[in-house]
């Protein structure tokens, strides 16, 4: 149980601290500690204080356990702590860092888990699979310098990733989003 800003008892059962390691309590601790990189960004009904305000004072862990015991390696899931604006670097390859609204480390019924928590409100997702490998070969026969298409090619042929390029069409086309 942890105390929120208004006083109240959140059934969160785990600290979330700042990518410092300063310990996050409140909406107004998250946007000192780990506000987001554009001030706009910081504001109601926008993804970084909404996802905020569910993780300090709502129902986030309780709807992300309920999504994960669907699966049997990440059922039961227990967690540990939580980073917000956590940034991992997932391979070798020079920049890319990515920043993580919210990371967290667990344990579930398959072992360590950890998940990367992105919110999104009036923001686009970003580029799909696809558009990011044509724009990777944009660059390179532009001669422009970039990692992306080796990032991409460990991603989908050197991990368990699902690789949307080597599904048939038809449930390649089944299961991405809809434009």
């Amino acid at each position: 149980m942890v105390l929120t800003e208004g006083g109240a008892v959140s059934k969160r059962t785990f600290d979330i601290v700042g990518r410092n390691g300063i310990p996050i309590r409140t909406l107004k601790e998250w946007g000192e500690v780990a506000k987001p990189a554009k001030a706009e960004h910081w504001q109601d009904d926008r993804s970084a204080v909404e996802l905020a305000r569910e993780w300090l004072e709502g129902t986030g862990e309780s709807v992300l356990v309920a999504l994960l015991n669907s699966h049997a390696l990440t059922r039961r899931l227990k967690i540990k702590g939580g980073v917000a604006e956590a940034q991992t670097a997932f391979d070798q390859w020079p920049g890319g860092r990515r920043n993580h609204d919210l990371l967290l480390r667990g344990v579930a019924a398959g072992g360590p888990t950890v998940v990367g928590i992105e919110g999104k409100a009036d923001e686009p997702f970003g580029q799909r699979v696809g558009a990011y490998a044509s724009s990777a070969q944009r660059l390179i026969e532009q001669g422009k310098r970039t990692n992306a298409h080796l990032r991409l090619a460990q991603l989908t042929d050197e991990s368990r990733f699902w690789n949307p390029f080597r599904l048939p069409f038809l449930l390649t086309h089944s299961t991405k989003a809809p434009a």
